[in-house]
């Protein structure tokens, strides 16, 4: 049997959330705490096995299980903390060798900056997490692996026509 979508725990429907870049809808949300205690009661009183407990609360046997035996375990029937994800790779001390190495070498690449860092640090970070850790101190992306720049670099106020606008100037175009 299926979950009732309309119960806690159970995808969202329409609301979403920031992740990536990109919206996630259907955001999976921990059952309330009334569920998770319900489910434990009718357990301890014998009115079903964790299969029937499942279909009667319409949750899945998993979820049962799961609640059932962290409230063994720990004597708490709430949702877990979060984790918190993977530790970050670059440091502080990372950071600011990034920020001297990049303002050191303006026109360097991402594989340029990586070889450079990998000199002065001892380990060699990917090229995706140079471009994210330049981004995390707003020093744009470096170049491409062409050699092209990421973003054309800031013009002055005071600096001359591009060398395009003074060909056709100087043309007669």
């Amino acid at each position: 049997m299926r979950p009732d979508p309309r119960r806690a725990g159970e995808l969202s429907e329409g609301r979403t959330r920031r992740r990536g870049g990109r919206a996630a809808v259907g955001v999976m949300r921990p059952y309330s705490q009334d569920i998770r205690t319900r489910v434990i009661e009718a357990y301890q009183r014998g009115e079903g096995t964790q299969r029937q407990l499942a279909c009667r609360f319409r949750v899945s046997p998993s979820f049962v299980h799961g609640v059932l035996r962290r409230y063994r375990l720990t004597g708490s029937a709430g949702p877990r903390p979060p984790s918190g994800g993977p530790p970050p790779i670059l440091d502080e001390a990372a950071l600011e060798l990034i920020f001297c190495l990049a303002k050191e070498r303006r026109g360097a690449t991402l594989d340029e900056l990586c070889d450079l860092f990998a000199l002065h640090a001892g380990y060699r970070p990917s090229r995706a997490t140079m471009w994210r850790a330049l981004h995390k101190l707003n020093l744009g992306g470096g170049r491409k692996r062409g050699g092209r720049p990421v973003a054309p670099p800031p013009r002055s106020k005071l600096s001359a026509a591009s060398p395009l606008e003074e060909f056709y100037v100087g043309a007669g175009v």
